[in-house]
């Protein structure tokens, strides 16, 4: 009797041991940054490209915008068909710009509808009407009915904060790669600073594609 109550107590602790063991492990592994969910991905080009071109932004900065107006659309026409080109969007809201934040889940947002590129246009294009505005979230929904997407879905992701984290993932990465202020752009590893010219990207994207 007494080998099987001590038996019964042995596998008891063991299995519990498991348990444990099991959760602590889930825990660690949901919780670690190579682990946890990036968010989605706005890019054009190809996925495995030779050249990964990163812009890390902020929808209510200018110097954002200047970029967006004068090299951006360059870069687009150029390299969106390029199959050795990938070019990806971060956001990278500085702590000046009290509507980026809500800027940046409004793009993901309709994103999540298909029309990333298109929210991204409107935003920088109608920066003045809501940058530094009180009643900015009410612009955004504004701006995803002339989009035509689907008001509640938009209105629902943009109230619930459903991408604050995969925004804080996308500053935290760009602090670790050296990014301060905005826009930045890497192109693989070479990083260019400021809204600069269409020649300089082009300069710079042609050495990774001819190395």
């Amino acid at each position: 009797m007494e080998n099987t109550n001590n038996f019964w107590k042995l596998a008891t602790i063991f299995i519990f041991g498991m348990i444990v063991g099991f959760l602590i492990a889930k825990y660690e592994f949901t919780d670690t940054p190579s682990a946890k969910a990036q968010g989605p991905e706005r890019y054009f080009g190809n996925p495995d490209a030779k050249v990964v071109i990163t812009e890390y932004s902020d929808f209510e900065c200018p110097f954002c915008k200047r970029y967006f107006e004068n090299t951006f659309p360059a870069i687009k026409e150029k390299y969106q068909d390029n199959p050795n080109i990938k070019y990806e969007f971060k956001h990278f809201p500085l702590s000046i710009h009290a509507n980026a934040p809500k800027a940046a889940e409004a793009a993901d947002c309709a994103l999540d509808q298909g029309k990333f590129w298109e929210m991204h246009k409107i935003l920088f294009e109608k920066q003045s009407e809501w940058a530094g505005s009180g009643d900015s979230i009410q612009k955004f929904k504004n701006y995803a009915t002339e989009l035509n997407l689907d008001q509640n879905k938009f209105n629902d992701c943009l109230d619930s904060g459903k991408y604050t984290k995969a925004q804080a993932n996308d500053f935290n990465e760009g602090r670790i790669r050296g990014v301060s202020g905005t826009p930045t752009v890497f192109i693989n590893n070479q990083k260019i600073v400021g809204a600069q010219s269409p020649e300089t990207i082009e300069k710079a994207i042609e050495n990774e594609l001819n190395q």
